[in-house]
C-alpha cells in the first residue's frame, strides 16, 4: 500500500498513514474488524537524490574577465589609493 512511488511528500504519507492506523485500531477496540491490515507497514525510507553531473564545474565567461594586463594596471593604479583589494 505505502510501496508505490507517488509525487507527494513523504510527510504526507507519514500523516496518511497515521490516520489510517488511528482508524483500523479503533474500529477493531470496537470490534468491527479482527485485526488491524496495517499493522506492521512501514513508509519506505526516502530515495537519496541523485548528484548532478555539473556539481562542482564553473562556466568562465572570457568576454568578462580581465586580462593579466589588465590586472596589473588595476593592481598599479591601486597602490596610490587606499582602496584594499584581494588578490
Amino acid at each position: 500500500m505505502f510501496h508505490i512511488k507517488t509525487d507527494y511528500s513523504r510527510s504526507i504519507a507519514e500523516l496518511v498513514k497515521t490516520i489510517m492506523n488511528v482508524s483500523f485500531c479503533y474500529a477493531v477496540t470496537i470490534k468491527v474488524i479482527l485485526a488491524s491490515p496495517v499493522d506492521g507497514i512501514e513508509i519506505p525510507k526516502a530515495e537519496k537524490p541523485q548528484q548532478r553531473s555539473d556539481f562542482r564545474t564553473r562556466n568562465i565567461d572570457a568576454q568578462k574577465t580581465l586580462t593579466m594586463e589588465q590586472i596589473q594596471v588595476l593592481l598599479e593604479k591601486c597602490k596610490v589609493t587606499p582602496m584594499h583589494m584581494q588578490v
